[in-house]
């Protein structure tokens, strides 16, 4: 395990948080669908590949596929994506993001949220921000877990050892995010 990036007592435990190093995908629980094609980010998506994408976005060369594109934009509220590559990726919403001519790439997927959820399109652009604000945490590695330990100390060797207690990992956000969520774990547990 990686040294930890916070560390308290609390209670008479150990609280640690830690930088997530196995946080599962966005795509595997996300409430909107999101795909992207760029030597930098990939996401490949069952309802939509470059094709379709291209005719949704309406780029010259995919007219044969514009009825499979407008099949999708009746079911979906389509949000393209772009996406700045400078140490790093982050999304954006199209448009709306870090906008530089060498380290930008626009229209380089989309996000998907589904009408019968959402029919308002305002209300849909929300949750396709939410969703865009996650898969940055995920791609800038903001994903944490805490691990609460109980030291004991052994009367005969004078040696202190700690025995797990908890361990909870998937917090999305900065490490105080995931400290906060120690505490109230810290706060919960019964003492013996």
């Amino acid at each position: 395990m990686n040294k930890p990036l916070l560390e308290e007592d609390r209670n008479g435990f150990h609280l640690a948080v830690y930088q997530d190093m196995d946080a599962e995908s966005p795509e595997a629980w996300s409430n909107g669908d999101v795909c992207g094609w760029s030597r930098h980010f990939t996401v490949e998506n069952p309802r939509i590949n470059k094709n379709i994408f291209g005719a949704l976005i309406r780029a010259d060369g995919y007219d044969e596929y514009s009825a499979a594109a407008e099949k999708l934009r009746a079911e979906f509220h389509v949000f393209p994506i772009d996406a700045y590559v400078h140490s790093g990726v982050v999304l954006s919403l199209h448009g709306e993001g870090m906008s530089d001519r060498w380290d930008t790439s626009s229209h380089v997927g989309c996000v998907l949220v589904a009408k019968r959820e959402e029919k308002l399109r305002t209300r849909a652009e929300k949750i396709a921000r939410g969703i865009i604000a996650t898969w940055n945490q995920y791609l800038a590695g903001e994903v944490h877990g805490f691990v609460i330990t109980k030291p004991s100390h052994c009367e005969k060797c004078g040696q202190i050892s700690s025995d797990e207690i908890t361990a909870t990992w998937g917090i999305y956000g900065d490490t105080e995010l995931a400290m906060a969520a120690a505490r109230e774990a810290a706060d919960e547990i019964k003492r013996p």
